[in-house]
């Protein structure tokens, strides 16, 4: 995965797991689970301004590529949240258990995709600031978007909120795709079919944009 970053901002540097988690605030339970199920922690990459050689603007001043080794493939997700609520920068999380890994990251909450084969996680750095680059990786990992979107003047949550009303309504239309197959009635189901197409028609406004 890191491949896909500038081989100046690789830093693969060990962090002491105790060292670590006696900064952050965790319960109990917290501080098992973060003995128990994580074996190692690296800041892998290190991404700034003039590392990428980008404009320095906006709030985002250095985005840092947390590699997380574990020893089981599960990890209480809560211990991510905390730790990306409680350091300075942006935290893009790097999950790896045997020949897999996953990536993930903290933008309102936790987000984060699916497992894939080492490196498979390859992310795009898009943009002419880092917070332009942290914007794409939200795309990336929370609104699973590789490419440029159909309105790519939207901000994000207003992007958030298009995905929210796809999700009600890919619902609302297998709801009423049920309804109409069982319905036998052929008045009734005539014009439960025509609600049925406007649904669909709006679910495709919203997926272009």
């Amino acid at each position: 995965m890191m491949n896909s970053f500038p081989s100046g901002t690789y830093l693969h540097r060990r962090i002491p797991k105790e060292a670590f988690y006696k900064h952050l605030s965790l319960t109990g339970k917290q501080k098992e689970n973060f003995t128990h199920q994580i074996e190692a922690l690296y800041i892998e990459n290190s991404l700034t301004a003039d590392k990428l050689h980008l404009e320095k603007k906006g709030d985002v001043v250095e985005i840092d590529v947390l590699r997380i080794e574990l020893r089981e493939k599960e990890l209480d997700s809560s211990l991510l949240e905390v730790i990306a609520r409680q350091n300075p920068h942006q935290l893009l999380f790097l999950l790896c258990f045997e020949n897999q890994e996953k990536m993930g990251l903290y933008y309102k909450k936790l987000y984060l995709a699916e497992w894939a084969d080492d490196g498979q996680t390859a992310m795009e750095l898009k943009g002419f600031s880092l917070e332009e680059i942290w914007n794409g990786f939200i795309q990336q990992i929370a609104l699973g978007e590789k490419n440029e979107t159909p309105a790519p003047k939207e901000s994000l949550d207003e992007k958030f909120l298009r995905k929210e009303k796809i999700a009600q309504l890919e619902k609302l239309v297998e709801e009423k795709e049920r309804a109409v197959w069982k319905e036998k009635q052929p008045k009734k189901k005539f014009g439960m079919y025509q609600e049925l197409q406007k649904l669909k028609e709006q679910l495709e406004g919203l997926k272009n944009g």
